[in-house]
């Protein structure tokens, strides 16, 4: 394969497709509060305050991250030409912290609304996994020339092996599922 390419599909020239789907999804997670499908009555109360709990938390991840992303701040999986690899503020810990916010979002949503919602909540947390494996491949060859024109000894692209985990730092490799 060469630099930047994927056997992830680019769904558009930015990834606009990838950003789509996860529009519908999130707005799937959304419309299933209204399916009149409701955790029993026994748990309501319990799972309506861990979701808002989770909640808050995925919007004050979101927050932070969103500080920290700054120019290379894009909803589209393919870097933008003001983009590098960001490892400032809480991307020091984790790689793609936003979609780990959206996931809690999601999540909070779905305890504290319905439980047919923890469906597309499922799948989202999968396709924001792709998300970020695509993503990663769009931004290697960037971070590799990054590191060049810096004189780096170790390759930014080490960085971006390092941290490729959606929802923390690790040490696995690309090809890992989970990463």
């Amino acid at each position: 394969m060469t630099p930047g390419s994927s056997r992830l599909p680019d769904l558009g020239p930015r990834g606009e497709g990838w950003f789509a789907i996860q529009l519908a999804l999130f707005a799937a997670i959304v419309g299933l509060a209204f399916a009149r499908v409701y955790w029993p009555e026994s748990a309501v109360d319990e799972l309506t305050v861990i979701g808002i709990i989770a909640m808050v938390a995925g919007l004050a991840l979101f927050l932070l991250a969103l500080f920290s992303a700054g120019a290379a701040l894009s909803p589209f999986p393919r870097p933008n030409e003001r983009g590098a690899l960001v490892d400032r503020g809480v991307y020091r810990t984790v790689r793609h912290p936003i979609y780990g916010a959206i996931v809690l979002i999601a999540l909070g949503w779905s305890l504290a609304e319905s439980p047919l919602a923890l469906i597309p909540t499922a799948l989202l947390a999968l396709f924001l996994d792709l998300k970020a494996r695509r993503e990663e491949a769009w931004l290697r060859p960037l971070v590799v020339l990054e590191g060049l024109a810096d004189g780096r000894s170790q390759s930014s692209s080490d960085r971006v092996t390092s941290q490729n985990s959606t929802f923390g730092s690790s040490s696995l490799t690309f090809a890992n599922p989970f990463s």
